[in-house]
């Protein structure tokens, strides 16, 4: 089986999926991730795939003090034009892919109303799994359903 696991976030919500991956690998499955750039070579390192999607992260963090605050409106068009890129890098990761499973919020939200009602049912399942059980239950049963 081929899975794409995928977050935007900070390190805290990369390395679950990278402890996800290598039980993944562990149980004989092909793995390949779609994070944020600034996780591509540690990641890579580990012989995994890497889509970079979003931002570098680090860079995000620094504000310039001489910039003026975005405004409401200029907010709204940069979170509508990453979701579409997200979505579009997604789309572009998955090929070929029998699961995905998305790691962030917002992320899930949005696969869960993509998808079949059984799917995103054991969508949740497995995200559950992940945070009560630890990466390789999750696995285990990513594999068996």
């Amino acid at each position: 089986m081929r899975v794409l696991l995928s977050t935007i976030g900070s390190r805290g919500d990369v390395q679950p999926l990278v402890a996800l991956a290598m039980e993944l690998r562990a149980l004989g499955q092909d793995v390949r991730l779609c994070v944020p750039p600034d996780f591509r070579a540690w990641i890579e390192g580990l012989s995994f795939p890497v889509t970079p999607i979003g931002p570098e992260l680090r860079a995000t963090g620094k504000a310039n003090p001489s910039a003026a605050p975005p405004t409401p409106e200029q907010r709204r068009q940069m979170m509508e034009g990453t979701v579409a890129a997200q979505f579009e890098t997604i789309t572009a990761a998955a090929a070929g892919c029998d699961l995905i499973v998305g790691a962030t919020e917002s992320l899930t939200s949005a696969l869960e109303h993509a998808l079949h009602p059984n799917v995103a049912a054991r969508a949740r399942s497995i995200a559950t799994a992940m945070r009560r059980d630890g990466a390789r239950v999750a696995a285990q049963r990513l594999v068996t359903q």
